[in-house]
């Protein structure tokens, strides 16, 4: 695979110079631990290894606490919490929370998808606003508006799907893996997880692989106008980093030969499993990779035409990712120190 490759209309490309900075001009940024609350430096109960992670508009950071099957929300500086819902499948009841993503009014919409496949709504106050059922089951929730959201799904399990809010009908928008993405070669057995949908703030989308490494960057209508990334040997240190690949894989698709899959890894670069990849307020994407060492996590950045611009590296294994702005979140399982096993949210003022 080439380090970098491009494929840039010149009307594209015009459009990137006028309202991008200047590759020249942009620098790898600097992570500044910001303190939190102990509440957050320690999680007292238990998330999922791919939990959802919310900046809700309170400021506090909402993730699901799996023994109670609650969503949670703790305020970073004063450990003040919010708890909303009990196990169940009732009402403002749980089997899971899937996805979390702030809704436009400042209230929260939880997504399950095991167990009961529905959207709770949760408004502002920690009240419940509606229950939204569906009877397919997506992945990812992407620009909720007040009546919809957008999610992957549909017959070939690609789509991106806008989905009524007030009916839960759907509607399909466009395929972002479609054939002429190049984003996969041939048949993949990890189609249903093989890539992560990043809505950009300056419109269209960041798509990236998880096991080529490559970001396809789309317009709304799912043009691909261009395509980047990086090819960095990937390494597996020890035999824990082994059986904790093979818990993923087998997480994601039960019925793959773990051997077979774990050569293919260490042949392929670098790649993105998890979490999904974030875009700062300077346009700028930070792409968790799955390359960890003993106690860290890299953490790559390009600028916004796609440049690399360097690796960062947040202590631990991160599991969930968020970016607001200059504030970035990364909810990670501690690999050292006085928390060691345990999990937490960090959180770093990007500069």
């Amino acid at each position: 695979m080439q380090s970098l490759a491009r494929s840039i209309a010149p009307a594209t490309l015009l459009t990137c110079l006028l309202n991008s900075t200047p590759a020249s001009a942009q620098k790898l940024p600097h992570l500044d631990p910001v303190p939190v609350a102990p509440a957050l430096a320690e999680l007292d109960f238990r998330v999922d290894p791919n939990p959802p992670l919310v900046i809700h508009s309170s400021g506090c950071i909402a993730t699901f606490d799996l023994d109670a099957s609650q969503v949670v929300c703790i305020d970073p500086a004063t450990g003040a919490t919010h708890r909303f819902g009990r196990k169940g499948s009732g009402p403002g009841e749980f089997a899971s929370a899937d996805d979390l993503v702030q809704s436009p009014d400042g209230g929260l919409i939880a997504y399950e998808v095991l167990g009961n496949v529905r959207y709770t709504l949760i408004s502002r106050d920690w009240t419940l606003g509606r229950i939204v059922r569906e009877t397919h089951q997506f992945i990812g929730l992407y620009r909720p508006t007040r009546d919809s959201v957008l999610t992957i799904g549909g017959p070939q399990r690609r789509d991106l799907i806008a989905v009524s809010l007030k009916d839960g009908g759907t509607a399909t928008q466009f395929s972002p893996t479609a054939p002429d993405s190049a984003l996969f070669t041939g048949p993949n057995e990890y189609d249903f997880f093989g890539f992560w949908l990043v809505p950009l703030h300056r419109g269209g989308w960041d798509v990236v692989s998880a096991y080529q490494y490559r970001i396809l960057h789309e317009d709304d209508h799912g043009k691909l106008l261009s395509t980047f990334g990086r090819n960095v040997p990937r390494e597996l240190h020890n035999e824990r980093e082994v059986n904790a690949w093979k818990a993923i894989m087998q997480r994601m698709n039960p019925n793959i030969n773990l051997d077979r899959m774990i050569e293919r890894f260490r042949k392929t670069p670098k790649g993105v499993i998890m979490p999904a990849p974030a875009e700062d307020g300077q346009d700028r994407l930070w792409v968790v990779t799955g390359r960890a060492r003993a106690d860290s996590t890299e953490v790559d950045v390009f600028d916004p035409r796609g440049a690399f611009l360097g690796t960062r590296r947040i202590p631990g294994d991160v599991h969930a990712f968020r970016v607001q702005g200059a504030d970035l979140y990364a909810l990670v399982e501690y690999l050292s120190g006085e928390h060691d096993g345990a999990q937490g949210v960090l959180h770093y003022r990007i500069r």
